[in-house]
């Protein structure tokens, strides 16, 4: 259920009430009227959200979405009292309600409630959010744009009644059954357990294109979205709309005779006041130090520090419940090579950068395996920019040695006359590598240049080197100095024996290139 707002003349909002009794599918809509503030965020703040970050198929991640861990009860309170305006003579304002809550059997959606007297707005909240795996900042939000609660300096009794609008269909009474501040909020907090946990019950579902009408009238039409998590099918089965165009162009007011604003101002609430509605993608709990790399169904270990900083552009580690965190599939441990799970594209992430695999083959050049990479969400990955292709030739930043990735071994280039050699003077993009990733690829024979005159430092054999796989013997200095070199390099053993010997050279008559 949700606020509606429809192009009316000044004064007059309209709102759908979307939740029937659990197990309904298909909404319709009734009408209240309200004062024209309760249909906007207010008046836009300086950190504003943008509509060009609303995406109809993302509205919020699970793992924001299903995290009680992210307020305390004190930041609850906190919250309701920095945020809500100076309260009005006579009424009853968010941070100063109370109500006695009774007692809830823990089921398979929530855990329980244990009943007190004159409970705080903010406990109950707190509490509500705790029992049924909901994060605070989503009720908090909910009661905002459902009834005004956290912003009205003159909350009405009513209000309070239907503070999540739980239990009121569209084409009837709200059932009295549902009334009140605490039974609001467990009954809609439960509800979304049960699309999250049901959702084969109900017409919005994560993983497919759902058609999702821009009202109730469905002759204003509507679009094809493709729901990416549980959260965003749960709050469609929620409100059942999604904002139009022109609903998104002027995201704090109106859009035409054919806008909804509920899932709008869900986004816009959310992200003014908690930022992102993506959040931090890096978490762990508060009793184990291990941290993940969550998307809305995997966790992924991060098993080094060196390696949590490379990815730190997806947040800072946030706190989350054990209890969310055991929700999520144990995936393999995270290394730098991920994988878009939508597009299929493999990439390698070198300090907050992503370079594109163009192929398995590739991957596995690097030491590692398409079969075993983290699928990670394009969310996710769009915080880290694409600046390049995976190239065969890398580099560790600060080291000048730039290796050539060649039968499952990296082989140092040993100048820049042997790396025109190897590219054949034709530009090549050099691909940075982090030193665990290098130190994951077993370190083969230096690539000498054609012409280079080599020796090991344990002997006096002198040998030139052809450029591609074969090293001559020169026999004695004055060869040496016939055949006009100036210098021997001395390498190890195993950079001579990647070369084949092919011959002694005998005369400085030499044939070159044929």
């Amino acid at each position: 259920m949700d606020l509606i707002a429809y192009s009316e003349p000044v004064g007059k909002t309209f709102f759908a009430r979307g939740i029937r009794a659990p197990g309904t599918i298909v909404l319709a809509l009734a009408c209240i009227v309200a004062s024209l503030s309760f249909a906007t965020a207010a008046a836009a703040p300086a950190s504003a959200a943008l509509a060009s970050n609303f995406n109809p198929g993302n509205i919020i991640s699970d793992s924001v979405f299903f995290n009680p861990a992210a307020m305390s009860e004190a930041a609850v309170q906190s919250f309701m009292q920095s945020v809500g305006p100076p309260c009005r003579s006579g009424y009853t304002c968010l941070e100063n309600y109370t109500q006695t809550t009774t007692s809830r059997a823990a089921d398979s959606r929530c855990g329980g409630y244990y009943g007190m007297p004159n409970e705080r707005a903010s406990t109950i909240l707190w509490k509500v959010a705790q029992s049924c795996g909901i994060n605070p900042q989503v009720l908090l939000v909910l009661i905002q744009k459902e009834e005004n609660l956290v912003l009205s300096s003159a909350p009405t009794t009513g209000m309070y009644k239907i503070a999540a609008g739980y239990g009121c269909p569209d084409t009837a009474a709200c059932d009295t059954t549902f009334y009140g501040f605490f039974n609001q909020l467990y009954s809609a907090a439960r509800q979304f357990q049960v699309y999250a946990n049901s959702a084969s019950s109900f017409g919005y579902r994560a993983g497919r294109n759902n058609y999702i009408q821009w009202s109730p009238d469905a002759g204003c039409g509507g679009s094809n979205v493709y729901i990416v998590n549980k959260a965003t099918a749960g709050l469609y089965n929620y409100t059942p709309y999604q904002p139009d165009p022109p609903a998104l162009a002027n995201l704090y007011g109106y859009g035409d005779g054919c806008s909804s604003y509920g899932n709008r101002n869900f986004f816009t609430y959310f992200t003014d006041w908690f930022g992102n509605t993506q959040g931090s993608f890096l978490a762990r709990t508060a009793s184990d130090a291990t941290v993940y790399l969550t998307t809305d169904t995997a966790k992924f270990g991060v098993p080094t520090g060196d390696l949590l900083a490379n990815f730190s552009a997806l947040g800072p580690v946030r706190t989350i419940s054990q209890s969310y965190l055991d929700t999520l599939a144990a995936g393999t441990a995270l290394s730098s090579i991920v994988r878009d799970s939508v597009s299929g594209e493999i990439f390698i992430v070198t300090a907050n950068n992503k370079y594109r695999f163009a192929s398995c083959d590739l991957v596995a050049a690097y030491g590692f395996s398409c079969a075993t990479v983290a699928n990670l969400q394009t969310p996710q990955l769009s915080k880290l920019p694409t600046v390049g292709n995976a190239s065969q030739f890398v580099r560790v930043p600060g080291i000048d040695t730039v290796y050539y990735l060649s039968n499952g071994q990296k082989l140092p280039i040993n100048d820049p006359v042997s790396f025109s050699a190897l590219t054949g003077n034709q530009p090549v993009s050099i691909t940075p590598i982090q030193w665990w990733v290098a130190a994951n690829i077993p370190t083969g024979p230096t690539i000498l240049g054609p012409g280079t005159l080599a020796k090991t430092a344990t002997s006096t054999s002198v040998y030139l080197i052809d450029g591609a796989n074969k090293k001559f013997f020169v026999p004695t200095s004055d060869m040496i100095t016939s055949i006009g070199a100036t210098s021997v390099n001395v390498v190890s053993q195993a950079t001579l024996d990647g070369y084949t010997t092919s011959g002694t050279i005998s005369s400085p008559a030499v044939t070159c290139g044929g």
